[in-house]
């Protein structure tokens, strides 16, 4: 009756799942389109703001439009080209990377947004399925559908902006935008949506899919164990070694900012006196301070190159480096030009900040990789629990904190005593052992960890050595992405030539963390062992203090059980007591 009464025709099952698609795609593809729209938006704002700021004003918002879209477009990897008076053209290719972090954050959000699947609105055709409807509707759209919308979307806004920024005295080159766009669009929705689903297969078309699944059989054997990973390189290895090379990474970036914050801090006139050069009026001086804070990511990256030894080119024939620099040309008024070293050999001071770089990422890739290789080693349980009733739970008598002799004498003494005893037992080979017949030794308890008994096994030191070179070689292919990213011609005179080597950058990435990575993954993953086998670290437990002999009950005269203590026993450790505070 409800159905004839709002004459409405319901929904096949078919016809809910065409509609339900429908949305999906529409959600997707408009996703897409929306983040052009926020990335060309915020940019427009920001330059439309500035432009309404600056007294006298070259062109009309026309014009701040434009070099919004120009903006937007070098954020992507677009060379831009300008003419001059002469009518000669000069090229830009040095991307900012705050402003290309902008658009692939919108990507990002785009993409995992366009993953989730779409509400029903409620009323009017909107209405909820019945449950059997629901059930035979199909789901949300596959990954590699939604990577098509979503980049689909996003390059209808580009090639508009790209057709809009053409023309004019800042233009973008066409050809570039057309290749630098779809590639990175393509790349950063990929990414997204792989690690939004975390299933990577289903991202590739049906084609390429259906060829694979339908190759002969020794063909496909011979492709599958030429793609499958080596039998050594397990997940757990690969996921150590992807997480050493983000730390390494982060700590070669950290290291990179304080290097750019003291060559900052240490020229800061210079810095000061390139603001007001450059513009008079509080509009330019804020669009000065926007563009350097934009390129501040580009200074880190080549300061990061500065401390691992290759330095930068800066200009035609100009290269600074921490052990030698070359005198770059007469370079234009900027505040981060003006932070560049002297044309000489750093200082010692400077070296020593220099060095922090590499020690930073070497460090990082140990850290993470013994980590990883003790991550199935358990800790102790506490040594020694204490017991209420004056007693512990290995049998031994309680010791009254409060007799015991106090000061830095009484421990030099304990401790001098103990020494002949311990000698004398390591020369003849003899081990105390606990009333349980276990060994107690710190060797005893790392030989157990390392072959597997009482827990999980630690990594050898092939495994731990090799998971550390892993890291050590993405670590350099990120840097020299990063390297290759960050610099760029600007101009077509002096600065036609600006930014660190990429694979120069790369290799000294490699070799840093090759050199100090892999030995310090090994000399921590052994102090790691160390700490976590010790029983005085283990638990936050405490450690018994040193036995001495008549007070255990192996020792104690009259014991009733081999469990509780005797008097006699409390009685000689009461007389030592008082011999050693007599001392």
């Amino acid at each position: 009756m409800t159905q004839m009464t709002d004459g409405r025709p319901s929904l096949t099952p078919r016809g809910y799942s065409a509609a339900r698609d429908a949305a999906a795609v529409g959600q997707a593809f408009f996703s897409g389109v929306m983040a052009a729209g926020l990335g060309l938006g915020t940019l427009s704002v920001v330059v439309v703001l500035l432009w309404i700021g600056s007294p006298y004003p070259d062109a009309g918002p026309s014009g701040a439009l434009h070099i919004a879209a120009d903006l937007w477009l070098l954020g992507h990897g677009a060379d831009l080209v300008r003419t001059g008076p002469t009518g000669a053209a000069s090229p830009l290719g040095l991307t900012p990377l705050l402003l290309g972090a902008l658009p692939c954050w919108l990507l990002y959000r785009a993409t995992r947004h366009a993953l989730e699947p779409p509400e029903p609105v409620p009323g009017g055709s909107g209405l909820a399925a019945p449950p059997a409807v629901l059930a035979l509707s199909s789901p949300p759209l596959v990954p590699r559908r939604v990577v098509a919308w979503v980049t689909a979307g996003y390059l209808l806004v580009g090639l508009a902006a790209v057709v809009y920024a053409a023309n004019g005295p800042m233009r973008v080159s066409p050809l570039g935008a057309l290749l630098h766009l779809p590639v990175v669009t393509l790349v950063v929705v990929a990414l997204s949506a792989w690690t939004g689903t975390g299933r990577p297969y289903e991202l590739l078309p049906a084609a390429v899919r259906r060829l694979l699944s339908e190759l002969p059989a020794p063909v496909g054997l011979r492709l599958r164990e030429a793609l499958r990973a080596p039998s050594w390189l397990t997940r757990r290895r690969r996921t150590a070694a992807l997480r050493a090379t983000g730390g390494a990474m982060a700590a070669l970036i950290g290291a990179g900012a304080l290097l750019t914050a003291v060559s900052l801090a240490g020229h800061a006139g210079s810095v000061y006196q390139a603001f007001g050069r450059l513009a008079g009026t509080w509009s330019g001086q804020c669009g000065v301070l926007l563009l350097s804070i934009a390129l501040l990511p580009n200074a880190v990256v080549w300061a990061a190159a500065y401390g691992l030894g290759p330095g930068f080119a800066i200009g035609a024939g100009g290269a600074v480096g921490p052990l030698s620099a070359a005198g770059p040309p007469a370079l234009p008024e900027f505040p981060l030009f003006a932070a560049l070293p002297a044309p000489a050999a750093a200082a010692p001071p400077y070296l020593l900040i220099a060095a922090v770089v590499p020690l930073a990422a070497g460090l990082s890739v140990a850290w993470f990789v013994s980590g990883a290789a003790l991550r199935a080693v358990p800790r102790l349980p506490p040594s020694v629990p204490a017991q209420g009733n004056g007693a512990r739970s290995d049998g031994r008598a309680a010791v009254d904190p409060a007799s015991e002799p106090t000061g830095r004498s009484a421990t030099a003494k304990g401790r001098i005593r103990r020494w002949p005893g311990r000698l004398l037992r390591l020369l003849r080979g003899v081990r105390r052992r606990s009333p349980g017949g276990g060994p107690r030794g710190r060797w005893a308890r790392l030989r157990g960890r390392l072959c597997g008994r009482g827990g999980g096994r630690a990594w050898s030191i092939r495994e731990t050595a090799l998971t550390a070179a892993l890291a050590a070689v993405g670590c350099g292919c990120a840097a020299a992405l990063l390297a290759a990213v960050a610099g760029g011609p600007v101009g077509s005179g002096a600065l036609a030539d600006s930014g660190p080597s990429w694979w120069f950058t790369g290799a000294a990435a490699l070799g840093w963390c090759g050199l100090l990575g892999v030995p310090g993954a090994l000399v921590m993953r052994w102090c790691r062992l160390m700490y976590r086998t010790s029983p005085r670290r283990a638990g936050g437990g405490t450690a018994a203090p040193p036995v001495r002999r008549g007070t255990h009950p192996e020792h104690a005269r009259g014991a009733s059980t081999a469990g509780a203590p005797a008097r006699g026993g409390v009685r000689r450790a009461a007389s030592g007591r008082r011999r050693a505070r007599d001392d």
